[in-house]
């Protein structure tokens, strides 16, 4: 048994694919895009802070990753065409698509004006609906594209003060079961990825205080929150071959919350 070549199929497990990830700067989005590329993938790290998306791919290929940073707004449609097929040309095509950009304003439901409501849902679900439409042609052409979503636990449990995101987040829960039925004679998986509370700069404000942390810890049967490493493992298995029979899933990974919530 050739060891060395096992371990280097799993740790180049997406070697020859080509990633785009939205809202790819920090967090999440930031962690996803240096797993795929440790993975072997070339990826475009695209975000609406476009200094910000320029040096997570740098640091990419500094660790020996092909990877290209890009200005981009997924509320612009002009501006989604544009960065889908710059990614596409420079990288040499496109492969997975990574829908990670979104916002999540805190608002009481009678203070939620029109022009926040209409804000969440051109950013969380609608962009993700103008990055999968300007990339499917490209991802029609590969050989077995993927499309992963990112909703969320509140697109299913609810919560006080985000109405408008847990609608984003349950909308592109359906609308990504909609893409699955549509596109798998093309071979194009589309899945969910629904993380829990993690370390990110979001949850980094609400936790400021210790006791805030820890009542939310307590929730958490595994006891902790999830870093966005966890998150971004999930995502790599969604993109590479293992995975090849899935789709029109939703994947929850919030440490056991909603199995005891």
């Amino acid at each position: 048994m050739d060891t060395a070549k096992i371990w280097q199929d799993v740790c180049m497990g997406l070697n020859g694919r080509i990633a785009l990830v939205t809202g790819a700067a920090r967090g999440i989005g930031r962690a996803t895009g240096m797993r795929l590329a440790a993975d072997g993938a070339s990826v475009a790290f695209v975000d609406l802070d476009g200094e910000s998306a320029v040096a997570a791919a740098a640091e990419a290929t500094g660790a020996g990753a092909t990877a290209i940073g890009i200005q981009g707004d997924v509320t612009d449609t002009s501006s989604v065409e544009s960065f889908v097929n710059q990614a596409a040309e420079l990288l040499g095509g496109l492969s997975i698509l990574v829908n990670n950009a979104g916002i999540a304003p805190s608002v009481d439901v009678p203070h939620l004006d029109d022009e926040t409501w209409q804000q969440v849902i051109d950013t969380n679900l609608t962009g993700a609906h103008r990055c999968v439409r300007a990339a499917l042609p490209h991802l029609t052409a590969a050989d077995g594209g993927r499309i992963i979503n990112f909703t969320s636990i509140q697109g299913r449990a609810g919560s006080p003060l985000l109405a408008a995101y847990c609608a984003s987040k349950g909308g592109l829960a359906a609308y990504t079961r909609a893409l699955a039925a549509e596109f798998a004679p093309s071979g194009i998986t589309a899945n969910c990825v629904a993380p829990g509370f993690t370390r990110t700069d979001l949850i980094q404000q609400v936790t400021a205080l210790p006791p805030v942390e820890k009542a939310l810890v307590d929730r958490i049967p595994l006891g902790r929150l999830g870093s966005p490493e966890d998150i971004a493992g999930l995502v790599a298995w969604l993109a590479g071959e293992e995975s090849a029979w899935v789709t029109g899933s939703e994947f929850t990974i919030d440490g056991g919350h909603t199995a005891v919530r």
